[in-house]
């Protein structure tokens, strides 16, 4: 069972990796660098939520959030899966940091006022909530193994 749920959570963090990655393409045409306001125009108020909060933080750097998010859990993918077979400790950390920034990565799209290009916005929040909760359930698993036996030093 153990295997099986690793293998989910890599999988479920590599799914969302790529489909932020794909929201690039969606939303910004494949750029993958946002671009301030037009030359010597003023900018046009954007759509969406008012500014201010997180939004003003997030909203302007998409392109590059997309991008850095696809990197992330492509990362903690294979860290994930690289220390697999460590310490309960450290494996349940690994646990913890895929939970903080799945909420992250939900928080901010949240605050940004939860777009759902062509349906894309509810099917990663569906992957992230379902990656938070096999990486808990992992996190549990490890550390009831870990107090039923207890690592050799």
């Amino acid at each position: 069972m153990r295997t099986v749920l690793a293998a989910l959570i890599a999988l479920l963090a590599l799914a969302i990796g790529i489909l932020h990655f794909a929201l690039d393409f969606v939303l910004f045409g494949g750029r993958f660098v946002s671009s301030g306001p037009p030359p010597g125009g003023p900018r046009r108020a954007p759509a969406g939520p008012p500014p201010g909060g997180i939004a003003s933080i997030v909203g302007p750097h998409l392109p590059e959030l997309f991008v850095a998010n696809m990197v992330v859990f492509v990362v903690l993918a294979i860290v994930f899966l690289a220390f697999s077979r460590s310490r309960p400790p450290v494996r349940t950390a690994i646990d913890f940091l895929i939970v903080l920034v799945t909420v992250v990565t939900l928080a901010c799209w949240y605050g940004i006022g939860r777009p759902n290009p062509r349906g894309l916005g509810r099917w990663a929040v569906t992957l992230e909530f379902a990656l938070i909760a096999a990486a808990l359930v992992h996190a549990l698993i490890v550390s009831r193994r870990a107090r039923i036996r207890p690592a050799t030093a």
